[in-house]
């Protein structure tokens, strides 16, 4: 019972890893994606009510623009996660690209309606890659391994009263 509670768990994390390091490569790649110029034409806090009852404060910002004559619009600013549910930081989202300003918006060179304002990876991404390296893969085993150690210990001694 105890090596499928490991395998199943192991299992779990591992996929969870694996798309999360997809989620990281698919941002890096878009650093190399062409860029056309775009416009906003929406920029607004997006207020909304979290499980407590309390204020989530997230960004919507609109843009369009045009590839090979072809106008296109979207409303992803990055494919990193940017609601914190913060307003400070969602208002310097809403500050950096306010309504009619002229973007900078990186495309998708295989699907052009794929766009989006700012690529690549931000740096809470790698904090939280390392933070889940350091939990998955080494804090979890050694906790396995200390509650095994334990368990074999305990019933040692079980076995040590008996003889």
């Amino acid at each position: 019972m105890k090596e499928n509670i490991l395998l199943i768990s192991s299992a779990v994390i591992n996929v969870f890893m694996i798309g999360y390091l997809f989620n990281m490569f698919r941002n890096i790649r878009t650093y190399f994606w062409p860029v056309t110029k775009g416009i906003i034409i929406r920029s607004e806090i997006d207020i909304s009510e979290d499980s407590e009852g309390g204020e989530f404060y997230g960004v919507l910002i609109e843009y369009k623009y045009s590839v090979n004559n072809v106008k296109y619009q979207s409303d992803h600013v990055t494919f990193a996660l940017n609601d914190s549910g913060n307003r400070k930081h969602s208002e310097k989202f809403v500050t950096k690209f306010p309504e009619n300003k002229i973007v900078n918006v990186s495309y998708n060179p295989k699907d052009h309606k794929s766009a989006i304002l700012q690529p690549g990876f931000r740096a809470h991404q790698f904090y939280l890659l390392f933070f889940l390296l350091f939990c998955f893969y080494i804090w979890v085993p050694i906790g396995w391994l200390a509650w095994a150690w334990a368990w074999a210990w305990t019933q040692s001694q079980v076995l040590a009263l008996w003889f």
